[in-house]
């Protein structure tokens, strides 16, 4: 079974980035920021600022029954209030943002306040084609514009919701690589991939939708 996940991550105090299947199976009015407020103490409360939607961009050549071109922009009604700790993911704008030694990471939700972070395996364009190929009755094409990755040491799709696909670039900023579109959704399987969107490949169609 075919599982697709929603989430969303910042990209600028206006915009969210996520997924075009995420606009077509919700009714989504507004985009819920969630941070830690600490004090000089060092006593943390998880804050919550809900800012209303002003309209939705989803990629026109988006194809559902492959999930290829899976991407949207959310643009907010009013500028989010970011700190020190909560800021904007950066986008992989060029080679330089990457190392061979890089370790990618995903963000799954587990509840309403918790997030887990995993570490994550990339696997090579066969690897991921014959594993879903094995896994799913259907066979789901896997395209260049797409990234194919599972939990190390296991399954990557067992929690509620995946987030996005982060790596730590030379600069030390975190960079969003990949935004979680579809996995096989069975929890007693080993290495049962999840398939992202490549940001990379759309970031020119990023660039063009942003607004001042």
């Amino acid at each position: 079974m075919v599982h697709r996940y929603c989430g969303g991550s910042w990209i600028s105090k206006r915009y969210v980035l996520t997924t075009a299947h995420c606009l077509r199976q919700k009714d989504i009015a507004f985009v819920q920021l969630r941070k830690k407020d600490c004090d000089e103490s060092g006593a943390c409360t998880l804050a919550k600022e809900d800012i209303p939607i002003e309209r939705t961009i989803g990629h026109d050549s988006y194809n559902k029954p492959v999930q290829s071109h899976d991407i949207a922009l959310v643009r907010l009604t009013r500028d989010a209030s970011f700190n020190s700790d909560v800021r904007p993911i950066c986008l992989p704008m060029g080679p330089e943002y990457q190392t061979t030694e890089s370790k990618y990471f995903d963000h799954v939700t587990l509840d309403t306040d918790t997030i887990k972070i995993t570490k994550v395996d990339m696997v090579t364009a066969d690897q991921r084609q014959n594993r879903l190929n094995e896994l799913v009755r259907r066979k789901p094409t896997i395209h260049e514009s797409q990234i194919c990755a599972f939990q190390s040491g296991g399954s990557d799709n067992c929690e509620n919701s995946l987030g996005p696909l982060t790596a730590l670039g030379r600069n030390g900023r975190h960079v969003q690589y990949g935004i979680a579109s579809y996995g096989v959704n069975n929890c007693d399987l080993d290495n049962s991939p999840s398939v992202y969107t490549r940001v990379e490949s759309f970031i020119d169609w990023i660039l063009s939708n942003l607004e001042e």
